[in-house]
């Protein structure tokens, strides 16, 4: 069987040497925004906003990146560790036994590194919702005297909290579904996962099968969470001749809502149950139910 050769280190600097000033590039555009920021807070004496925005900035920064990280890693380490001992081999297998040969050596740093540099990204990302964090944080108490008809809520709700809430259901949703394509990717490059395998119950071990029914459970249960706060943007509904819950969203959208909820929870169930039938066909036509609902 050939072998795939690494670059050599002379061929590497170039690729560093390129990282390098990348990555200069980018850390000098923060630090001259960080410091216009600041001098124009300062100008305006307002350099308290400045520094509550920063350290809200920061804070989330590291609590979503370093919790991005552990998703990841904890879940490439136990595909790791669950792979099986022994593999099919076959003509197509060929390419991925090049791969393997490659990785293992590099297994036990690129895990993670490439978690990291992924979870740096991510937290990259979550310091624009400093705002929303900050709304919901400070909204304890918070009323405005009165309830809406439709759900009985303080508008507060709606102003202060409801935001935010979106947010982490959108991130845990995009979080686990990114986490789950990782996953299965190296369910493949580590054996758990045999498209060449002749049988369809072959395909994917038992172990592997465990692994990626949680995480399609967890997602479902996601999924569901975001059904059920979805309810809530009935009051600001265009559909009607104003804006706000009409007959319809009331009469139609949100008993639908609400049943795409309990279907959700329901293909949850099954993909945590599937750990023990160890069978894809109930919880496939669960999925497949609850996207023919919410296309309906």
């Amino acid at each position: 069987m050939s072998t795939i050769r690494l670059p050599s280190r002379s061929r590497r600097w170039p690729l560093v040497v390129i990282g390098a000033v990348v990555v200069a590039i980018v850390l000098f555009t923060a630090f001259s925004g960080f410091v216009i920021d600041l001098l124009w807070y300062r100008e305006i004496n307002q350099s308290g906003v400045f520094w509550t925005v920063l350290r809200t900035k920061t804070v989330l920064a590291v609590v979503f990146g370093l919790l991005f990280f552990l998703i990841l890693y904890v879940n490439l380490i136990i595909a790791r560790r669950i792979r099986p001992t022994t593999r099919i081999l076959s003509p197509d297998q060929e390419v991925l036994e090049r791969i393997r040969d490659v990785t293992d050596p590099l297994v036990r740093w690129a895990l993670p590194v490439g978690s990291a540099v992924l979870a740096f990204l991510v937290a990259l990302g979550v310091t624009g919702e400093w705002s929303n964090f900050l709304l919901w944080k400070n909204s304890s108490g918070a009323t405005f005297g009165t309830t809406e008809p439709l759900f009985h809520r303080d508008p507060a709700f709606y102003v202060f909290s409801l935001p935010w809430l979106r947010f982490l259901q959108g991130w845990l949703f995009s979080t686990l579904v990114g986490v789950t394509i990782l996953v299965a990717i190296a369910h493949v490059l580590w054996g758990g996962i045999r498209p060449q395998a002749p049988m369809f119950a072959d395909k994917v071990t038992p172990a592997a099968r465990a692994h990626l029914s949680v995480l399609l459970g967890l997602i479902m249960l996601v999924k569901a969470w975001g059904y059920w706060l979805g309810r809530f943007d009935l009051l600001t509904s265009p559909r009607g001749v104003v804006e706000g819950a009409s007959y319809t969203d009331v009469k139609a959208q949100l008993p639908a809502l609400n049943f795409l909820t309990i279907v959700a929870v329901i293909c949850a169930i099954l993909f945590f149950a599937n750990i023990r039938l160890r069978q894809w066909s109930l919880p496939v036509i669960a999925v497949g139910l609850l996207a023919l609902v919410s296309v309906l």
